[in-house]
């Protein structure tokens, strides 16, 4: 069947298949999210839009604005919705940091994370601490944060 051929839902389903199905939806937002670089980014409507309009021009089939919205609209029906992310996990490049477990593990699109640091995540080296290898860092975060809670913190907004 040809893209013109096809019902509103098709065209929409197609449009999720180009982005490989990691399309969700913000339901409070009604924004359209794609998962790339593995944190979720918000995606245009005028992008999809432009996507699909390729798509029919690679077919060399015509398609007019109003059947391309139309599936644009659609598609907002069976995306999944997205759920919360974590205030504990931090994205890196290579994997995810718990903070609560203090483990490090691969990405996962269900953690609904917006924001990657693209900075590969190293394990520290026996021995390695911040206060032998970064003393002058070390004494800096004692002051500033004053426990060790917000310390945590300070470094999670680092890691950001």
């Amino acid at each position: 069947m040809n893209l013109s051929q096809m019902a509103s839902n098709q065209r929409a389903e197609l449009l999720n298949q180009y982005y490989d199905n990691n399309l969700a939806i913000n339901l409070t937002t009604d924004e359209i999210y794609y998962y790339q670089a593995n944190a979720w980014q918000p995606i245009s409507d005028k992008v999809l839009m432009r996507t699909l309009a390729d798509l029919f021009n690679q077919s060399g089939e015509p398609f007019n604005p109003m059947r391309i919205s139309s599936a644009v609209e659609t598609l907002r029906l069976p995306l999944p919705a997205m759920g919360n992310s974590q205030k504990d996990l931090i994205c890196f490049k290579n994997g995810v940091y718990e903070l609560k477990t203090q483990t490090f593990r691969p990405h996962n699109k269900q953690d609904w994370l917006l924001v990657s640091n693209d900075i590969d995540y190293y394990p520290a080296k026996e021995k390695e601490s911040f206060e032998t290898h970064a003393p002058n860092f070390a004494k800096w975060l004692k002051r500033a944060s004053g426990n060790q809670d917000k310390a945590k913190n300070i470094l999670a907004g680092l890691y950001m």
